[in-house]
């Protein structure tokens, strides 16, 4: 596993997932709840989309953790009439990054810490949605005394 792997780093290879191994999800954003629905270009996302929030920084000796918030998200139809269509989906879109974090391509940057939670959700916001926010540590290996250059 690649060590000094910064959050930057992480962004990266988590888009590149999205756009070249997950063919379910549409499109991908960083930012705040208040910021979902926009891509990183800000132009408006395309469902299903991946959209990652920050919440806690954990440093330790030898690893720190991004704890992060994962949604898998997709537009519900106007009946409202898929939801547990979306949310099976997305789901398993959640269960999919999990697998490519422990044993798949994006295992050389990063690990996890399991059990992990994973809520369900169906909002409305401004788009209907539906889909699963993903509670997950990002653990990446750096030693504390190390100073790489930024």
């Amino acid at each position: 596993m690649e060590q000094y792997i910064t959050f930057q780093k992480i962004l990266t290879e988590l888009e590149k997932y999205q756009q070249n191994e997950a063919p379910l999800l549409n499109s991908f954003g960083f930012g705040s709840l208040y910021e979902m629905g926009y891509d990183l270009s800000g132009t408006t996302a395309q469902y299903p989309m991946m959209w990652v929030i920050p919440t806690v920084f954990n440093y330790d000796e030898n690893t720190t953790t991004y704890q992060v918030q994962i949604i898998f998200a997709d537009r519900l139809t106007t009946e409202l009439d898929n939801q547990s269509f979306v949310i099976s989906n997305m789901s398993l879109a959640a269960r999919r990054i999990l697998s490519q974090i422990k044993r798949g391509n994006l295992m050389d940057y990063m690990d996890i810490t399991l059990p992990t939670t994973a809520l369900p959700f169906m909002e409305r916001f401004n788009d209907h949605l539906a889909g699963i926010s993903l509670d997950l540590g990002l653990v990446v290996f750096e030693d504390i005394n190390a100073c790489p250059q930024y």
